[in-house]
């Protein structure tokens, strides 16, 4: 009974050490980076939100600080080429 218990535990340790638990797309994928150079660009900024809009496919970029003293509360879209700047409603 020992031996069994002991077996359980170095096969879930195993199962949870290979990653296992992991999905296939996460374990397979391999990430490319290359540099983006969009002829235009939200500026540098500190505090800002950002989020991704799975509607469409692109991630939003809103306010922030872009120093101590001054707030931005413009809004940008990046759609993985270029960024949009828009108007929030």
């Amino acid at each position: 009974m020992r031996l069994l218990k002991a077996s359980a535990v170095v096969a879930a340790l195993t199962l949870a050490m290979t990653g296992a638990l992991v999905p296939v797309q996460a374990a397979a994928t391999v990430l490319n980076w290359a540099r983006a150079t969009p002829t235009q660009s939200p500026a540098g900024r500190a505090y800002a939100a950002m989020d991704y809009d799975s509607l469409r496919s692109s991630t939003v970029l809103f306010g922030g600080s872009s120093n101590s003293s001054s707030n931005v509360a413009d809004m940008w879209v990046w759609d993985g080429i270029l960024w949009t700047q828009r108007n929030p409603r």
